[in-house]
């Protein structure tokens, strides 16, 4: 109730005393709500911190696993088949082998040129029967093949007129030649490596020489028959 006083009117204590009421449940809520909101950011707090260390420990232990695996996973070594073990990766071996399959995908151009398919898919059988000699020594060639290289005695022979007339199959086969005789360079200084004294036989770098020529006559067009 309002009491009338001198100069106005008074609110009751009644009324009064509600409003103190009222403001006193309102900071208490206020309190608990704060106390609520503190204990969330805390929880919250430590939820990331557990989400952080565990990134951290999965961290640590891929690194750990890293560590852990063998030497081959280094990119200065590889492994060798031919002998079966890890070698240097920067090894005469590992050049071999990549000028062998630039020279077989020279040949594959070739054959995809439409000229002389039968002589040229040959030819390409030959690279690969020899190019498996070093891990299976019971790759040879047949005595047909054998024959016909035997006929491809060394001889210098001018490639202007082919290269001027745009001859694809020629230049692939020129440059299938140009790859085995890096190759053949690279298998003999390999066969100085004691490691590789069984695997790499005389047959099959006397042959690679051999069919690099006849590819290179093949080429030209001047083929010993």
């Amino acid at each position: 109730m309002i009491q009338p006083f001198k100069g106005g009117y008074q609110q009751s204590s009644t009324l009064y005393a509600g409003r103190n009421l009222c403001g006193s449940r309102r900071r208490s809520v206020l309190r608990h709500l704060r106390i609520h909101s503190a204990a969330l950011f805390l929880l919250n707090a430590k939820h990331n911190f557990a989400n952080e260390n565990s990134k951290i420990l999965s961290s640590k232990a891929y690194l750990c696993t890293m560590a852990d695996e063998p030497e081959i996973t280094n990119q200065e070594n590889r492994y060798c088949e031919a002998i079966d073990q890890v070698i240097e990766a920067s090894h005469e071996y590992f050049l071999y082998i990549a000028e062998m399959k630039l020279a077989m995908a020279s040949l594959g151009m070739a054959v995809a040129s439409g000229t002389r398919l039968q002589a040229t898919r040959e030819i390409l059988d030959m690279a690969d029967t020899l190019f498996q000699n070093i891990t299976d020594p019971d790759s040879v060639l047949p005595d047909n093949q054998r024959k016909q290289l035997n006929h491809a005695d060394e001889v210098w022979l001018d490639m202007k007129d082919k290269m001027s007339k745009g001859d694809q199959r020629a230049s692939n086969l020129l440059s299938a030649h140009a790859f085995m005789e890096m190759a053949i360079v690279h298998l003999i200084s390999c066969k100085k490596d004691i490691r590789f004294k069984n695997s790499i036989s005389d047959y099959l770098v006397n042959y690679l020489g051999k069919l690099s020529v006849f590819i290179y006559r093949e080429a030209i067009g001047h083929v010993m028959l």
